[in-house]
């Protein structure tokens, strides 16, 4: 009965813990929509830059304007509760585009 009740209480867990994150397609919008209206973008880029892609790479996203391409790390952190797994977002250094 102890080994039924443990099971138990190891799957709903495990359940639980499935069902913390929201599914891919709202989980990445979070992010990118975070990006956008994150101040350091802003700082990074120049006003007249125009945004041309955004590529999911392995550690977050590359951001590509006229001019140049960014990488956003997104670096994600424990969820304690259900729901949106928190990150934090890591603007690294401006990359010029090269020319072909």
């Amino acid at each position: 009965m102890k080994k039924l009740i443990l099971t138990t209480v190891a799957s709903l867990t495990l359940l639980s813990s499935l069902e913390a994150a929201l599914p891919p397609l709202y989980q990445t919008s979070a992010e990118i929509k975070a990006i956008m209206m994150d101040p350091q973008l802003g700082q990074k880029l120049e006003s007249g830059e125009v945004i041309t892609k955004i590529e999911k790479t392995g550690k977050g996203y590359e951001i590509f304007t006229n001019q140049h391409r960014l990488q956003v790390d997104v670096i994600h952190q424990p969820a304690e509760r259900p729901g949106p797994i928190p990150y934090v977002l890591e603007f690294q250094d401006l990359q010029p585009l090269s020319n072909p």
